[in-house]
C-alpha cells in the first residue's frame, strides 16, 4: 500500500460560500426543474423555474387555436368550436400562437399575415395523429400552397401540400422559415399545366430550414426529359441573401430535371436520401445570367457544404440527360461523407458548360465519400465514379481536391474501358492537364491490374485498361500517376475496400468498413498548421476543408490538431485562419482533420470503429469481465474475465485511458484513493494516488490539453433548503506523484428530493456534443441531468435532461456512459444485476428507443458496472463524423403482415386493476377501458401477439392522465394526456414501428390521472 497525506475539502467549503445557487442565473435550473420538452423524442429535455417534477406538456408562450374541416370561421378557433379555414388562421395568429390543424382536406392558399419572433415563432402545426392536406387542386385560383413573403419566424409542422398551381411553397424575402416533418407530393401533373421550375422556391431568403420530410414528384417528365426541381435556392451577387438555409433528413424521388438546384451561397444540404429515377440527385451552381431572369443576375454559388447524403439511385432520361448524383459548376463547395452510388452516368461530375451563364468551378473540395457502382455499360462515357471536366472548352476549372474518397465497383464503359475517374482541364490559365487537381488518399478500384501495367510498361500509358484518365496524357494506375506528378497526386492506393456487405445485384450496399479494410487509418491528413504556435486562432494551408456554424444554423466542425481537439468558432477563409472555442498549442506542420478513430483518418463516407461495450465487475470476488460486442446473448467468447489482481478489494471500479495509449484499463477509487493499471487484463502493477474526498468516482477526459483520461470524484454536502449539492474534484496528472494537485468544478444541487426526485445518484461522464471533452451527467431514478460545460469551467450547468425511465424493476442498476453506435456522441445505459443491459443511441428527452443486450451473469449477480471500447482508438475522442443515416440494404426479405384490431375488452386482453367499462358510440368497438393512474402500476392492460408494429388507440380525456407503453418488459414510450377539454377525443394513437418480427408482449400501464383505452391495432405476422 502506499501512504498518502490526509486530504481537507478545503474548496468544496470555499465553494459552497462562494457561490449562490438560486441568485446565479446559470445555476436557477438545478434549484428548480421543470421539463418542458415534448414527452415522446426530440431534443433533450431544458429546464426552466417552474418547479415541478415531472414530465410537462409541451408550452407555448402565445395562445393557442384549432382549425377543422367541420370548424366555423365565426367561432373563437378553440378545440370544441375550430375555425374552419387555414387562412382565417393565418391572418390572425401573432407571434408565439400555435395553430392546430385538424385531420382533412383544406382547398385553399395559406398566406401568412404575420411574422413570428426570435424564439416566439408562428407555428401550424397538424394536430397529433391526424393528416391535414392542403391541396391546390390545380387551380389557377390558388398559385401556391404556402405564399411567404417577407415574413419571419414561422414554422409548419407535419402539413401534407399537393397540387398547387405554381408551386407548393414560395419562400421570397423571408427569414427563419420552417418546414418540418411535412409531405410534399404531387399525384397528377394535367397536361393543360405549366408549373414553376421549383417545387420550393427559396428566393433571397436566409436561415430557413427544410427537415423530416418527404418530397415526391415534382416536374413535368415527358418522354423521360424535361424540367423541374423540388427545392430551388437562389441568392444574389454579393452572396448577403440566400444563404444560410439548412435542407436535411428528407427523402426526395422523382424530380423532372433533379431534386434541389442550389444558385446560392453558404447553404447546408445534409442527411438526406435521393432516389430520383427520373434524372439527377443535386446540382450546385454559378449561374450568371441565367435564362428567365433579368440581365445582370448573378446566383454566386460559394462554399455551399454537401455532406452526409445518400444518392442511391440517379436514372439517364430517354435523350441521355441526368443520371448524377452530385453535379458541382461553383467554387469552394465541400463535398464529404456522402455515398454514391447506382446513378447511370456519373456518381459526381466537377464541370463547366460552354451555355453562357455555368461558366467556372474552383477549390471544390470532394473528400471522404463512397463512390460504388455508377455508370451503364452502354455508355462512352469515360469517368463513370468521378469525372472533371471542363469539355475542352477552356472555362475556369482548377484547384479541384479530391481526397479519402473510396471509388469502386463502377462499371466498364460501352468499349470495354474502365477508365472510373476522368480528368479533363484545358485552358492554360487552368493549369492542364491537371488543373492542379490534388488527388490523395483515395482507394481505388483497378480492375485489370496486370493489362493495366503491361501496357504502361509497352506504350507509356494503360488505355482503356487502367482506371485514372486524363486527357491529354492517357490513363494509368496509382503508381503512374504519382510518379508522374508527385506533388498532387500522393498517398492512394489501390484494392478491395472490404465493405461489410456488398452484392450490388440484390441490391445489398452495406458500405460500412470491416475490420482489416485497407481503408481504416490510411486516409492522408486533410491539411496541416503554417507555423508554430499556442492560441486560439490556427493558421493552416488549406481552410476550404471545414464548415463553421453557417448563420448559427449548424454545430461547428470539431477538428483535431495533432492530438487535441476544438471546435470551430469562424473561418477567415481568405487568409486560411480558423478561431477555435478554445486555446491550444501547435507545432509548425501539425495535421488538422476532422476527428477520427485510431492512428489516422479512415477513407471513405464512414470511420470505422468499434463501439464502446461494458465491463463487468464483481467486487466481492474481486473480478472483472470485459464484453466485447454488443450482441445480444453473446457467446462465452466474447467475454474476457479475470481477476483485478488488486489489494483493494472494497473500492468502486472505473475504466479509463490512463497513459493515452488508446486502451483503456483498470482504476478502482477507495477512501479517498485511487489506484489504477495501464495492463490490459489481471495485473500486479498499480499505481497509486491521492484524491482525498471519499464520493464517486468519475474518469473521463476533462482537459483539451490532457493526452489521458482525467480521474474525479463526486463529493456531497447538504445546502438547506435545496438538497443536496455536489462538486468534482479531479486531476489528469497521473504521473507527477502521490499527491497531484486537484481542480475542481461546481456540479449544484442536482435532482433534489424537494422536486420530488428520489433513488440513489449515479455519476457518470461522457462527451454529449461531439467536442471531445467529457463532461459530467447524472442519474436518479428514472431522470438523467447532464451537461455540455467541462470540468475545467468552474461552475457547471446542468441543463439538458433525459428521462430514461425504468426499462427494468429487477433492481435500481448501474448507471453506465458510452458511445454505443459510433457516432461520435456518448449516450446513456442502465446495466441491472439479472444481466440485463439497456441502452439508448439517442440524447432525446424520451425517444423510448431502447436497445436491450442481455450479458449473462459471467460473474455472477452481484454487479457493478463500467464502459470500455474493445478495438482501442483514441480515448477522448469518443467518436468521428460519419453518415447519419444507416447504410440502405435493398434486399430484405418478404414478411407478410395484415393489420388486426382488438378491442381493450377482448378476451385476448388481460386486466389486471380496476378498469371500468365505458359505452360510446365513438370508441372502435363502442366501448373502451378507463382506470386511474397509480405510481404502483397496479392498473395495467397486456396483449401478446406476433408481429412487427402496434398501435395504442387510446382517448385524450378532459382529465389529465399518463400511461406508460412496455414492451417486451421495456417501458418505451410514457404517453402525456394533457386534460382541460371538454369533450373526449377518441381515436388518439401511439406507434411503435420499429419491433423486430416476432412474438411481442405489450403492457400498459395507468401512472396518472385519468387513462382511457380503447383498441390496439396490431401489426401482425401472417402465416
Amino acid at each position: 500500500m502506499i501512504s498518502f497525506k490526509r486530504f481537507v475539502g478545503i474548496a468544496f467549503v470555499v465553494a459552497f460560500m462562494g457561490i449562490a445557487v438560486v441568485s446565479s442565473p446559470t445555476h436557477r435550473s438545478e434549484a428548480s426543474l421543470s421539463i418542458t420538452q415534448d414527452n415522446t423524442g426530440g431534443s433533450p429535455a431544458q429546464f426552466v423555474d417552474d418547479p415541478i417534477g415531472t414530465p410537462a406538456p409541451a408550452q407555448t408562450t402565445g395562445n393557442q387555436y384549432y382549425v377543422a374541416t367541420n370548424g366555423n370561421n365565426s367561432w373563437p378557433g378553440t378545440v370544441s368550436q375550430p375555425w374552419r379555414t387555414i387562412q382565417y388562421a393565418a391572418g390572425r395568429v401573432v407571434a408565439g400562437d400555435v395553430v392546430w390543424i385538424r385531420g382533412g382536406t383544406y382547398v385553399e392558399q395559406v398566406t401568412p399575415a404575420n411574422s413570428g419572433q426570435a424564439g416566439r415563432p408562428i407555428t401550424y402545426k397538424a394536430y397529433p395523429g391526424e393528416q391535414p392536406i392542403i391541396d391546390g387542386q390545380n387551380n389557377s385560383a390558388r398559385l401556391y400552397n404556402i405564399l411567404l413573403v417577407n415574413r419571419r419566424f414561422i414554422t409548419f409542422d407535419g402539413i401534407r401540400v399537393e397540387e398547387p398551381w405554381v408551386s407548393w411553397v414560395l419562400i421570397q424575402d423571408s427569414d427563419y422559415i420552417t418546414m418540418q416533418n411535412m409531405q410534399f407530393m404531387n399525384p397528377t401533373y394535367p397536361t393543360s399545366m405549366q408549373r414553376n421550375f421549383w417545387g420550393i422556391d427559396i428566393r433571397n431568403s436566409n436561415n430557413n430550414r427544410i427537415t423530416s420530410s418527404v418530397l415526391d414528384r415534382w416536374g413535368r417528365y415527358d418522354e423521360g426529359d424535361s424540367e423541374g426541381n423540388h427545392i430551388g435556392i437562389h441568392g444574389n451577387n454579393n452572396m448577403t441573401r440566400g444563404i444560410y438555409n439548412v435542407i436535411e433528413y428528407n427523402t426526395f424521388t422523382y424530380g423532372a430535371q433533379g431534386c434541389i438546384i442550389l444558385n446560392a451561397s453558404y447553404n447546408v444540404i445534409r442527411n438526406n436520401t435521393f432516389y430520383n429515377d427520373w434524372q439527377k440527385g443535386i446540382y450546385v451552381g454559378w449561374f450568371t445570367n441565367p435564362g428567365g431572369e433579368p440581365a445582370g443576375t448573378d446566383w454566386v454559388a460559394y462554399r455551399n457544404l454537401i455532406e452526409n447524403n445518400q444518392f442511391i439511385r440517379s436514372n439517364n432520361s430517354e435523350y441521355d440527360h441526368g443520371g448524377l448524383g452530385i453535379e458541382s459548376t461553383a467554387a469552394g463547395s465541400i463535398i464529404r461523407r456522402n455515398v454514391m452510388r447506382n446513378n447511370d452516368h456519373f456518381g459526381l461530375i466537377v464541370t463547366v458548360f460552354g451555355n453562357g451563364y455555368a461558366l467556372r468551378d474552383w477549390q471544390t473540395h470532394i473528400y471522404n465519400n463512397t463512390i460504388v457502382y455508377n455508370g451503364l455499360d452502354r455508355f462512352q462515357y469515360r469517368g463513370h465514379g468521378l469525372t472533371i471536366s471542363n469539355h475542352g472548352l477552356g472555362l475556369e476549372l482548377h484547384d479541384t481536391v479530391v481526397k479519402n474518397n473510396i471509388i469502386y465497383g463502377n462499371l466498364t464503359h460501352a468499349d470495354g474501358n474502365v477508365n472510373h475517374i476522368n480528368i479533363e482541364v484545358t485552358g492554360s490559365a487552368n493549369n492542364p492537364p491537371h488543373g492542379r487537381t490534388v488527388f490523395a488518399g483515395n482507394l481505388i478500384e483497378n480492375p485489370r491490374p496486370t493489362t493495366c501495367q503491361n501496357n504502361i510498361n509497352r506504350n507509356g500509358q494503360g488505355g482503356g485498361d487502367c482506371p485514372i484518365y486524363m486527357d491529354g496524357v492517357g490513363s494509368g494506375n496509382v503508381a503512374f500517376w504519382q510518379a508522374r506528378y508527385p506533388t498532387y497526386f500522393y498517398g492512394n492506393r489501390e484494392g478491395n475496400p472490404g465493405f461489410a456487405s456488398y452484392d450490388p445485384a440484390n441490391g445489398v450496399f452495406d458500405l460500412t468498413l470491416t475490420a482489416g479494410s485497407l481503408a481504416i487509418d490510411a486516409g492522408s491528413p486533410l491539411t496541416a498548421t503554417r507555423s508554430a504556435g499556442t492560441g486560439n486562432v490556427l493558421p493552416v494551408w488549406d481552410a476550404y476543408y471545414f464548415a463553421d456554424s453557417y448563420g448559427g444554423m449548424i454545430q461547428p466542425d470539431i477538428i483535431r490538431v495533432g492530438n487535441s481537439v476544438a471546435r470551430i468558432v469562424s473561418i477567415d477563409i481568405n487568409n486560411h485562419n480558423i478561431t477555435l472555442d478554445r486555446t491550444l498549442t501547435w507545432t509548425a506542420n501539425a495535421y488538422v482533420n476532422l476527428q477520427y478513430f485510431g492512428s489516422g483518418p479512415d477513407i471513405g463516407a464512414y470511420e470505422f470503429s468499434q463501439p464502446d461495450t461494458v465491463v463487468l465487475f464483481n467486487p466481492a470476488i474481486p473480478r472483472a469481465a470485459l464484453l466485447n460486442t454488443l450482441q445480444d446473448l453473446p457467446p462465452n467468447s466474447a467475454y474476457t474475465v479475470f481477476d483485478t489482481g488488486s489489494s483493494v478489494t472494497t473500492g468502486r471500479w472505473v475504466m479509463g485511458d490512463w497513459n493515452g495509449d488508446g486502451l483503456r484499463t483498470l482504476g478502482v477509487f477507495n477512501a479517498g484513493a485511487f489506484y489504477y493499471t495501464n495492463n490490459y487484463g489481471q495485473s500486479g502493477n498499480w499505481t497509486g494516488i491521492w484524491i482525498g474526498p471519499n464520493g464517486i468516482p468519475v474518469s473521463g477526459r476533462f482537459s483539451t490539453t490532457a493526452n489521458n483520461d482525467c480521474i474525479g470524484v463526486v463529493d456531497s454536502a447538504n445546502f438547506p433548503p435545496y438538497g443536496t449539492a455536489f462538486a468534482l474534484y479531479f486531476t489528469c496528472n497521473l504521473t507527477s506523484g502521490p499527491t497531484p494537485p486537484l481542480s475542481y468544478q461546481w456540479l449544484s444541487v442536482l435532482l433534489p428530493d424537494s422536486q420530488g426526485f428520489t433513488g440513489v445518484h449515479q455519476f457518470g461522464a461522457g462527451d454529449f456534443d461531439g467536442d471531445g471533452i467529457d463532461s459530467v451527467a447524472v442519474r436518479r431514478g428514472p431522470y438523467i441531468s447532464f451537461t455540455n460545460v467541462p470540468p475545467t469551467t468552474v461552475n457547471s450547468a446542468f441543463n439538458f435532461a433525459q428521462y430514461i425511465g425504468t426499462p427494468s424493476t429487477n433492481d435500481y442498476g448501474t448507471f453506465v456512459v458510452g458511445d454505443w453506435n459510433s457516432d461520435l456522441f456518448d449516450t446513456f445505459g442502465l446495466v441491472y444485476n439479472n444481466g440485463y443491459f439497456y441502452r439508448r443511441n439517442d440524447l432525446a428527452w424520451n425517444s423510448g428507443q431502447y436497445f436491450l443486450q442481455r450479458v449473462g451473469q459471467p460473474i455472477g449477480s452481484s454487479i457493478t458496472a463500467a464502459t470500455w471500447r474493445s478495438g482501442g482508438g483514441e480515448a477522448g475522442t469518443s467518436g468521428t463524423e460519419v453518415v447519419a443515416e444507416p447504410p440502405i440494404s435493398e434486399a430484405t426479405p418478404s414478411i407478410q403482415t395484415e393489420h388486426r384490431l382488438v378491442e381493450s375488452d377482448d378476451p385476448l386482453v388481460t386486466p389486471v386493476g380496476q378498469w371500468a367499462a365505458v359505452d360510446s358510440s365513438s370508441a372502435s368497438g363502442e366501448r373502451y377501458l378507463t382506470a386511474l393512474g397509480e405510481k404502483s402500476g397496479q392498473n395495467s392492460l397486456t396483449i401478446e401477439f406476433s408481429g412487427t408494429a402496434l398501435e395504442v388507440v387510446y382517448l385524450e380525456t378532459p382529465e389529465p392522465g399518463a400511461f406508460t407503453i412496455i414492451v417486451d418488459d421495456v417501458a418505451v414510450r410514457t404517453v402525456i394526456i394533457p386534460g382541460g377539454i371538454t369533450q373526449p377525443l377518441f381515436n388518439q394513437r401511439s406507434v411503435i414501428s420499429y419491433l423486430e418480427p416476432g412474438p411481442h408482449t405489450l403492457k400498459i400501464v395507468a401512472i396518472d390521472g385519468s387513462v382511457a383505452i380503447d383498441a390496439f391495432d396490431l401489426t401482425v405476422l401472417v402465416e
